[in-house]
């Protein structure tokens, strides 16, 4: 059913230095992997392109997923440190012809392809305008979020000091509500990866 989707592509923002970790997340094990391969492997069945944002580190990260998921594309935020807008724009600027992409945190393990097919299905047979899919758990607004390429368009002519939420406030948003707290569990914190 996905194959009606022309071209979708997905964003991961990794370039960050996990300050409110503390120690960097993208290489914590999860299961006996790097957290960060858990999205990816959430990904890659579901979309025709993935691109990582790296950054701080970044050698490194790239280094680590490359001989594991060739395909996957890699895209340097040299100023990550303003912030994930920044990351999320420099992975925008590599979409080429998708016209569908999906935004995730590096940082959400719980993610499986098929939270992710659940979510572009709902896409696919939504028959208003919207330009942006979010998914809710219980009022929390998760990820992914999936958005037209007009989301990006409006992205990439804002600062890098934006944010997210300011594009897709001007955009028309539907709500996908879940109940699966894999859409809104991400790890910032010590304490969350211990309750994780």
């Amino acid at each position: 059913m996905l194959d009606c989707i022309p071209m979708i592509t997905g964003i991961i923002p990794a370039a960050g230095t996990s300050s409110r970790m503390g120690v960097w997340k993208p290489m914590l094990e999860v299961s006996g992997k790097p957290m960060i391969f858990h999205v990816i492997e959430a990904l890659i069945s579901v979309t025709s392109a993935v691109i990582i944002v790296t950054g701080y580190r970044g050698d490194e990260l790239e280094s680590v997923v490359a001989p594991q998921y060739p395909g996957i594309r890699f895209a340097r935020n040299y100023g990550y440190q303003r912030g994930m807008f920044s990351s999320i724009q420099t992975g925008m600027r590599l979409l080429g012809d998708a016209e569908v992409f999906l935004i995730v945190h590096a940082d959400m393990p719980l993610l499986r392809h098929t939270h992710i097919a659940s979510l572009l299905s709902y896409w696919e047979s939504l028959t208003d305008a919207a330009d942006v899919l979010r998914p809710y758990v219980d009022g929390v607004p998760g990820h992914p979020v999936v958005c037209r390429r007009s989301v990006a368009e409006t992205a990439l002519g804002e600062q890098a000091h934006a944010s997210m939420e300011q594009v897709l406030s001007r955009h028309a948003v539907t709500l996908y509500h879940a109940s699966d707290p894999a859409y809104t569990t991400d790890i910032d914190t010590p304490e969350a990866f211990l309750r994780l």
